[in-house]
This record gives C-alpha cells, sequence and structure tokens, in this order.
C-alpha cells in the first residue's frame, strides 16, 4: 500500500471514532471498543489517534461532555445531577471537581452567574461596554474548505474534527497562518435546532485545489465575499457566545446606523480549543455590513 493510501485508510479508521465519540457521548466509552471500531491494535490505537487528532482518546471525551455540560448549565433546564451523569461523573462532586478544573468555577456558580438577568440587560455604558469590544473594518475576501454540519450549533465540533483529520492527511494541519471559521446560517431562536445549518472551515490559498485531496469529495468550497464588517470579540467558553449575539444584534446593532449585508454570520477562532482553558478561548463574531 502506498503511503498516501495509507494515510487516507488511517484518517477514515479515526474518522469513524470521531463520530461514534460525538454520537455516544452519553454512553460509557470503552477504548478497547473504539480501537476495534478504528480496527487497530489497542497497543497502536491510542498513538494514531493522538497523532491525528492533536489530543489523546481521554482529553476528547472529557472535553466534549464538559463542553456540553457548560451548555446544559446556561440552559438552566437540567438538574445538576442529570448534568454530572450525563458527562460521566458518579456524584456532583466529582463533576463539580472537575468542571471547576477546566473553566476555573464550580457549575453551581457558573449557572448562576450566566443567567442573572441583569447581566445582559444594562445600558451600554456599564458592564456590557467593557465586555465587548467592536470594531468596524473592510475585510479581504476569505476562501475556505470545510464541511457543513447540520444541527446543534454546540455539536459544530464534529465537523471541525472531520477537517482537522482531512488537512493532517493533505499536508495542510492548521498553521498560524490557517484561520478557522464557523459559518451560521440560521437562527436557533426560529428554526428547530436539528435542522440548523452551519459549516466548519479552514482558509487555504488560491491556488489550492481540494478536488485532487484525499477525501476531497466530502469537503465544500466556500468563499466570504470581501466587504465591510462588524467584528465582536468575545473571550470565553464557546458556551457562552448565544449570549454575544443577543447583546451583538439585540442592543448594539440597534443603536447604529447601519444596514446589514446579504452575508450570514460567522466566527473565526483565534485559539486552539483542545490546547486553550475554555475561559481563555478568543473568538471574533462577524457581521457582513453594507457599504
Amino acid at each position: 500500500m502506498k503511503k498516501t493510501q495509507k494515510l487516507g485508510d488511517y484518517l477514515d479508521r479515526i474518522e469513524r471514532v470521531s463520530v461514534y465519540i460525538w454520537e455516544n457521548l452519553d454512553e460509557p466509552l470503552d477504548f478497547a471498543h473504539l480501537a476495534e471500531i478504528a480496527c487497530f491494535s489497542p497497543y497502536h490505537f491510542h498513538r494514531v489517534y493522538r497523532g491525528l487528532m492533536g489530543e489523546t482518546v481521554a482529553e476528547t471525551v472529557k472535553r466534549l461532555r464538559l463542553h456540553r455540560a457548560a451548555g446544559e448549565l446556561i440552559d438552566n433546564q437540567v438538574v445538576l445531577s442529570k448534568i454530572a451523569e450525563r458527562a460521566g461523573y458518579s456524584s456532583v462532586e466529582a463533576f463539580s471537581r472537575a468542571f471547576r478544573q477546566v473553566y476555573e468555577v464550580p457549575p453551581g456558580q457558573y449557572r448562576s452567574g450566566l443567567n442573572d438577568p441583569t447581566r445582559f440587560a444594562q445600558p451600554l455604558s456599564t458592564k456590557e461596554d467593557k465586555m465587548y469590544s467592536v470594531k468596524i473594518r473592510e475585510m479581504d475576501e476569505i476562501r475556505l474548505a470545510g464541511v457543513a454540519h447540520k444541527g446543534s450549533y454546540m455539536e459544530i465540533g464534529k465537523a471541525f474534527d472531520r477537517l482537522y483529520m482531512w488537512a493532517s492527511g493533505n499536508q495542510l494541519a492548521p498553521s498560524p497562518d490557517t484561520r478557522a471559521i464557523g459559518i451560521y446560517y440560521d437562527d436557533p431562536s426560529s428554526v428547530d435546532v436539528s435542522e440548523l445549518r452551519s459549516y466548519a472551515g479552514f482558509s487555504i490559498p488560491a491556488a489550492f485545489d481540494i478536488e485532487t485531496t484525499k477525501m476531497g469529495d466530502s469537503i465544500e468550497e466556500v468563499v466570504i465575499k470581501a466587504g465591510r464588517v462588524a467584528t465582536l470579540e468575545h473571550v470565553g467558553p464557546y458556551a457562552e457566545l448565544s449570549k454575544a449575539y443577543n447583546w451583538f444584534y439585540g442592543t448594539w446593532l440597534l443603536e447604529q446606523d447601519l444596514e446589514l449585508g446579504d452575508q450570514p454570520p460567522f466566527e473565526e477562532y483565534m485559539n486552539d480549543p483542545k490546547t486553550t482553558p475554555p475561559q481563555d478561548l478568543i473568538t471574533k463574531i462577524n457581521l457582513s455590513l453594507k457599504s
């Protein structure tokens, strides 16, 4: 088997594991079974997975479960004991320790702080004015290679995982020059979560030919047109981005003499969620504007 064929085969096998993890976060995930899904010996599976995904299986599972738990805490509809159980912890105490280790505050404090009804209802001159920075700028065209995602925006990481493997298999692993961008086509408050459409993309050079790459038939090209945008910089967990959108559209935009353009909002992720603490994640939310 040629080297490129072997790499493509490894990518396919690890992708099966990635999909399985995302779809079975509620279940006990036996690492030996994951190795069977990938058709690897347990002795080699963990090394191949880490080499292609940039983290261990255990780190992936913990990160995804705590990410989902943060979203459930914000939603405020699920009791803490159930969130702890779904995250794979035998007690609320064990879950609280793990959550605090990653998010720096215990889950109860995280929930109460984010759901304070006055937090996002204050005038611009106080808390939000200091919390968010919005800049209006001219943006160059961005050419993307990416994967379409349908379903909860909280699960777009599934598409980014697939994209990451594709990029790694084609010597395009994210570098300081690569831009990671998510495009969000629907309003989650007006579209059923199962029908939400989004897109996970990496920036690529103008001359790059997607169709000649391995897995190229499953990668879609999208171009974000050059133009004027308003950019909000959000610092903190991805689970909190909905609050930033509510303020961006519901407060800031209404006070501006601006008209929205014809492109959907898109996010640019400035650091890697696999290696960056959630509270330090930087996300730039972009709204296209008419000139």
